[in-house]
């Protein structure tokens, strides 16, 4: 795949996500540019997720065009959006979409479930070509891929971190909820995890001060070690898990035993020893399929 060397004059790409916007432009640096505001669109949303909450539609909105002008600051000379699960379920997703195309002019490509997990392991797969198992969890589903020989099998479950730490804070219980509704296509060793949640998870467990991507990247969080980051989060609140781990950000604070359930619930259900942690995620894929053949 040709990546474009130089922001001036590239393209931007938008994700639309359950818990966050995230804004990626392909350059010359490792991860290409990047910047994320967490807007907790799928937040206090009615009917299973059918009905987004005004304000965390106003939230987002406000979001994306932030990200929009940033991408604009960098002279890119396309931007293309896509959204996720929050937009997919939503029957009222028009409040959003309508507008970003009113007033920014831009329309959202809703993606399929299986294409949000086609596109994580893409974009995964650029620094972990030898996996074979790929796990993204958003904040209203997780996704996940499998190669079987020649195939990849994806699929979409709608269990996600900011929905699920609607229902509870009790990481074990929470657990049991995801393994509930999580059926993976397969088994694998080693995982791959994308999003926010192990991004955190590293943090965590690396004890970092800041969030550092090249840190970050690459991190193998065993089996174990999700455990054992189970029992330090399990009494915490927000709060302090903020003031003990100054790199994970308040937003994710708030979500993030939900995400860490989830991400047991995966390890388990795959009979998996780790997973590891990339940066590169479904942005990148998105991004690599825009440049094969210009959709997904």
């Amino acid at each position: 795949m040709h990546i474009k060397t130089d922001i001036q004059g590239a393209y931007a790409v938008i994700n639309i996500g359950s818990n966050s916007v995230k804004l990626f432009i392909p350059s010359r640096s490792r991860f290409g540019y990047r910047n994320v505001i967490t807007s907790r669109l799928a937040a206090n949303s009615m009917d299973n997720g059918r009905t987004l909450d005004p304000e965390s539609v106003e939230r987002t909105f406000r979001a994306v065009e932030t990200l929009v002008r940033d991408a604009k600051d960098k002279n890119v000379s396309e931007i293309f959006v896509y959204a996720t699960e929050a937009l997919r379920s939503a029957s009222n997703k028009n409040l959003l979409t309508d507008r970003i195309n009113a007033e920014l002019n831009i329309d959202v490509d809703i993606i399929s479930g299986e294409d949000e997990a086609k596109i994580a392991a893409l974009g995964a797969s650029l620094s972990f070509p030898a996996h074979s198992a790929f796990a993204d969890i958003g904040g209203a589903s997780t996704e996940i891929a499998v190669k079987c020989g020649e195939r990849l099998e994806c699929a979409s479950f709608p269990v996600g971190a900011v929905r699920l730490d609607e229902t509870g804070n009790d990481i074990f219980a929470l657990k049991k909820n995801a393994a509930a509704v999580i059926r993976p296509k397969g088994t694998a060793k080693h995982i791959v995890g994308l999003g926010g949640t192990f991004s955190a998870l590293a943090c965590i467990s690396l004890e970092l001060d800041a969030f550092d991507e090249n840190a970050v990247h690459g991190t193998v969080l065993s089996l174990s070690e999700l455990k054992r980051l189970c029992r330090i989060l399990q009494p915490l609140t927000p709060d302090r898990i903020v003031r003990r781990f100054p790199a994970v950000k308040p937003s994710r604070a708030k979500v993030v035993k939900a995400g860490l359930a989830i991400a047991c619930a995966v390890a388990e259900l795959m009979q998996a020893d780790d997973i590891t942690v990339s940066v590169n995620d479904g942005l990148n894929g998105y991004a690599m399929l825009l440049e094969k053949d210009g959709h997904i």
